[in-house]
């Protein structure tokens, strides 16, 4: 299970930003039911980007810190 989750990671983290704005570009609307400005889409990509990166690299220092003890 380790290693699914450590591969689930790795996939996760090597996902360029370009597909994650283009994947709130076109899903955003479809939840919101609107329109919503690129800035915005722009803006809400880079955010889970970043905490996506944040948590993911988080969780791999976890494990890491705990394997050591």
């Amino acid at each position: 299970m380790r290693r699914l989750l450590f591969l689930w990671a790795e996939i996760i983290r090597g996902i360029p930003l370009i597909f994650v704005i283009f994947w709130l570009w076109y899903l955003l609307p479809m939840l919101t039911g609107g329109d919503l400005p690129g800035a915005v889409t722009v803006t809400g990509a880079g955010v889970v980007y970043r905490r996506l990166g944040d948590a993911l690299g988080a969780g791999r220092a976890a494990v890491a810190a705990e394997r050591t003890v």
